[in-house]
């Protein structure tokens, strides 16, 4: 018996404290005659009414406290799984947003490092400016100092196998000699053919020229009482050499030292400044 019918029972059912008194139909002319007898009364336990009742009570109840109980378990489990489920969802963003910021902080991580080195990698370089640059420019000096040489000498060369070109070498050996002794004058075999006598070059001094193998053409050594004056072409173009090696060694100096650790600096910031801009967390 469900809820619904018990509820019907209950609902019908109409309860007396008191004995109730039945009556019967008039059924035969045998039941008129003794109509003048007293009647009968059926009492009705008040203890068995009571009994039925709490019965009926303890059933409903029973019955309801079973319903309830499978709808609170369909309830729990409902409420359970809704809460399962929004505590599972919120841990998982938290997972996902934790590993979505670890990801995100190990690529900041890697972009920095790979900046380190570029940056390190670009000071290393720029650091290495001023020796390259001085490196160039000796390499060029170089040759420029070699075909300075080899100009000279191709100049020279005409006018050494000449007469007036021996001539006028020994006027400048002489001019720098202020002695008025003797003074003795080697000369190559070859020079010494074209000038034998040297005396109408220098006026008023002793002079005397010999030939001498170790004496090059276009140059002559001159002996004086104080020692040697070297004026051969070799070491004159030896000398010429010697002051342009000089002369490019002080440009590159001056060059070098133009760039100075202040321009070095702002080359290495204008050159940072073309890599990607740091990430910052």
């Amino acid at each position: 018996m469900d809820k619904d019918s018990n509820s019907q029972v209950l609902h019908r059912l109409e309860l007396h404290p008191l004995p109730r008194v039945l009556s019967r139909p008039h059924v035969s002319s045998e039941m008129s005659a003794s109509a003048g007898k007293p009647e009968v009364r059926i009492q009705i336990p008040e203890t068995s009414v009571v009994a039925s009742l709490a019965e009926i009570q303890e059933q409903a109840r029973n019955e309801g406290y079973q319903q309830g109980l499978l709808q609170g378990q369909a309830d729990g489990n409902r409420l359970g799984h809704e809460e399962g489920f929004r505590s599972g969802r919120l841990e998982g963003l938290a997972a996902a947003e934790k590993e979505n910021s670890l990801s995100v902080q190990q690529a900041i991580d890697a972009a920095r490092e790979t900046m380190r080195k570029q940056e390190a990698q670009l000071g290393r370089l720029l650091e290495t400016i001023p020796a390259r640059i001085a490196d160039c420019l000796a390499r060029a000096e170089d040759d420029m100092v070699a075909l300075a040489h080899e100009s000279v000498c191709r100049i020279l060369g005409g006018t050494v196998v000449s007469s007036e070109g021996v001539r006028q070498a020994v006027k400048q050996a002489m001019a720098q000699l202020r002695s008025s002794e003797q003074i003795v004058i080697r000369l190559h075999p070859g020079d010494y053919q074209l000038i034998a006598d040297a005396a109408p070059l220098l006026p008023g001094r002793e002079v005397s020229c010999v030939s001498d193998n170790q004496v090059s053409l276009g140059g002559c050594l001159i002996d004086y009482p104080q020692g040697t004056l070297d004026a051969r072409l070799e070491t004159q173009l030896r000398q010429f050499t010697d002051l342009l090696l000089r002369i490019r060694q002080s440009a590159s100096a001056e060059i070098v030292a133009g760039a100075s650790a202040a321009d070095l600096a702002v080359l290495k910031t204008n050159a940072q400044s073309a890599l990607p801009d740091r990430q910052e967390e």
